[in-house]
């Protein structure tokens, strides 16, 4: 990484790590995401700008007092959330140092609990973009190019809750078409699936109907399905995931939605409260939307799942509900 290399002629940085360090990087191309490394990169940066703030003298490897007194004073600006990832990249960095991970310490695990003790370890959702709120960020018989494309966008999401990393690889070539007219399509990789085994996801027929309409209309026959629409509706490169997030909250603000929260994972929890609503089993929702565990499925929905829970049928049963 480019910060260990600017950083190897100082004295912060062991010569013992940066040797590791160098025999790592020979082998870790391909193995991370690209959004790993990125958020490994980041989190590195902040940690040595508060080194040389602090005047540490040794930067890497680091030891348990200096991680600790680093993630208690992040902790007055950023969520708990952050902390556990700068945590996990210094845990990372060190172990690609060939160094005792000193993460794993005792101080570290305390100073984390006293963390999330005083300023909490509950995360903000991003908020849901369901059905009935998909159909009023988009025209229903839109004329413009990037109007068919945001609109097949958007229900595409919903229908497959990919990632929006996941949803700007997505290509033509690996969708299916059923005689009913609804279909399938092959994610290649999510953040869970690493090694690039593939899951099926389904796509319903009015998707399908919205995907063939854009489709059409941009000529795009093969490669990815997601693109940039330029001036004179020239067709361009695929999406980039940022891009995501910011088509979602624009097509919020003019469908009348609060942006704050509105994020990529906003289709992804809108399905996934709309399916626990239906009444769907929490194994089927983790299925469709590639859950290993029902941790996510259980923060996504539990406002519903409280709703529909032994609580809400104790007081429909005493009469409570009038």
């Amino acid at each position: 990484m480019e910060l260990i290399r600017r950083k190897k002629n100082d004295l912060a940085i062991q010569q013992d790590f940066v040797a590791h360090f160098q025999e790592y990087n020979k082998h870790v191309e391909g193995a991370l995401s690209d959004n790993t490394v990125r958020s490994i990169k980041a989190d590195m940066k902040v940690y040595f700008e508060w080194c040389e703030v602090k005047g540490v003298q040794t930067i890497l490897p680091s030891n348990p007092d200096i991680i600790s007194s680093f993630l208690k004073d992040m902790a007055q600006v950023k969520k708990t959330a952050t902390i556990r990832r700068y945590k996990a990249s210094l845990s990372h960095i060190h172990k690609a140092g060939g160094q005792e991970d000193p993460t794993k310490s005792t101080i570290v695990q305390l100073a984390m609990k006293k963390i999330a003790r005083k300023h909490g370890s509950r995360q903000d959702q991003a908020q849901a973009l369901g059905l009935d709120e998909l159909y009023r960020l988009t025209p229903q018989r839109p004329t413009k190019l990037t109007d068919k494309r945001d609109r097949a966008l958007l229900h595409v999401a919903y229908d497959t809750m990919v990632r929006r990393s996941a949803l700007v690889e997505l290509r033509v070539e690996d969708l299916k078409v059923n005689d009913a007219g609804d279909g399938t399509i092959l994610v290649r990789k999510e953040k869970n699936d690493q090694e690039g085994r593939g899951d099926i996801r389904y796509i319903s027929k009015n998707t399908m109907d919205y995907l063939d309409d854009y489709l059409s209309d941009a000529g795009i026959i093969d490669g990815f399905i997601f693109r940039r629409i330029g001036k004179s509706n020239n067709v361009g490169s695929n999406l980039s995931s940022d891009s995501v997030s910011k088509l979602f909250k624009k097509l919020a603000i003019n469908g009348g939605i609060d942006a704050k929260k509105i994020s990529g994972h906003s289709t992804r929890v809108g399905a996934c409260q709309n399916m626990i609503g239906a009444g769907l089993d929490v194994g089927e929702v983790m299925q469709a939307g590639g859950w290993k565990t029902p941790t996510m499925v259980a923060r996504y929905s539990e406002h519903l799942l409280a709703s529909q829970g032994a609580s809400s049928k104790l007081a429909k049963i005493q009469g409570r509900t009038k």
